[in-house]
């Protein structure tokens, strides 16, 4: 029984953690683009740019799994591509919601 509240507090901490995290990923992006406005300003307007965009981010980070697993099959050797690439790509997301 104790198990199962422990198990059900951690769903609870975890899955909110996952969406403000989500809420909050273009914040450097954005911060780059504007380098005068506050921090404040920077988190108010990741959360706006990502209402509605939460789950293809998570989709579009969960893609990138397999190629994960096979990095650290390869000792991280394949990770020098593919970090550089998953950069690449969080950037045109980035792009394509800015302006959309």
């Amino acid at each position: 029984m104790a198990g199962l509240a422990i198990a059900f507090g951690l769903i609870w901490i975890i899955i909110p953690g996952i969406i403000l995290a989500l809420g909050y990923s273009m914040m450097s992006y954005i911060y780059i683009d504007n380098p005068e406005i506050g921090i404040l300003d920077v988190l108010k307007k990741s959360r706006e740019m990502m209402k509605g965009h939460k789950w293809q981010y998570f989709c579009l980070g969960f893609s990138f799994i397999g190629w994960i697993i096979l990095g650290i099959l390869t000792f991280g050797i394949l990770l020098f591509w593919l970090l550089p690439y998953m950069s690449v790509t969080r950037a045109i997301f980035y792009d394509s919601i800015k302006e959309g």
